[in-house]
């Protein structure tokens, strides 16, 4: 088991996009070490780093739209929401 409270993008960086790793880890990190148990009520925000290929962040989208059962997900690069954070 991973019990990670740390950045999900250095994780996935970690396990080279091996989305099957990184499902496993989602449903970790909401079920055991969140508490989640209906994961279809709630909306997603994840930070992207510049470096992700479209290709990674399709699959990304996919796990959370198929497996968690999401009604919206949002990707942001993380340097935008750097500039939002200092009011810019």
């Amino acid at each position: 088991m991973i019990n990670v409270m740390g950045e999900l993008g250095i994780i996935m960086m970690i396990l080279d996009m091996n989305f099957d790793a990184i499902e496993k880890l989602l449903e970790q990190l909401l079920h055991i070490g969140l508490e989640i148990t209906e994961t279809a009520k709630f909306s997603y925000l994840m930070t992207d780093p510049s470096i992700h290929d479209k290709k990674g962040r399709q699959k990304m989208c996919e796990i959370i739209f198929e497996k968690l059962n999401a009604p919206s997900y949002f990707v942001v690069k993380k340097a935008v929401l750097s500039a939002f954070s200092i009011g810019r």
